[in-house]
């Protein structure tokens, strides 16, 4: 019964490989190239970012949080710390 996963471990670690081998050819086919991020940060101009900056929404200020109140528990009183020997 051993010899099964001899045999098939290795081949679906394999196979897996081959598998994420090509989804990641897959996903660079549509990543953007460092050339082209180049030449858009050379035609970026500050009237530019400002003109994005005026067409995204501004954030709404948070008047209250929704917080747990906090409990102060008072130690138990008939709990006794233990006495220690002094040992000098």
């Amino acid at each position: 019964m051993s010899w099964l996963l001899v045999a098939f471990i290795p081949g679906l670690l394999m196979l897996a490989t081959f598998g994420l081998e090509r989804l990641e050819a897959g996903l660079t086919r549509d990543a953007v190239s460092p050339k082209d991020v180049d030449e858009l940060l050379q035609q970026a101009t500050a009237a530019s970012v400002d003109g994005v900056r005026r067409r995204l929404p501004e954030p709404e200020p948070v008047l209250s949080l929704p917080t747990r109140g906090y409990v102060h528990h008072r130690p138990n009183p008939q709990f006794q710390p233990t006495r220690h020997v002094n040992s000098v």
